[in-house]
């Protein structure tokens, strides 16, 4: 069985890694879903580790703006829509400590 991406719980289910980009379920639904939707394609996983590696969290002050960081990546723009791999950012950023 996959997880829907319409669960409330489905951002806690993924946990990522920043270093090569790769998804990580945190339940054995979590694994299958992506195993299933083939989420760790090379592609994919190249993008979001450039997402997480341009989004300031290897900056040096990133922990004194962590807080800002997170509601940023968490918000929608002016057009309504959320940045790419935004998920992946914020797991990261309130997961890692640099």
């Amino acid at each position: 069985m996959i997880l829907s991406p319409t669960n409330p719980d489905v951002e806690e289910a993924f946990k990522y890694n920043p270093l090569d980009g790769e998804i990580i379920g945190t339940s054995a639904e979590a694994m299958t879903s992506a195993r299933v939707l083939n989420l760790n394609t090379l592609e994919l996983k190249r993008h979001r580790r450039t997402a997480i590696y341009y989004s300031e969290l290897f900056d040096e002050d990133f922990e004194e703006k962590r807080e800002q960081l997170i509601e940023f990546y968490s918000s929608r723009n002016e057009a309504g829509a959320y940045i790419p791999f935004c998920m992946a950012i914020v797991s990261v950023m309130k997961e890692w400590a640099v």
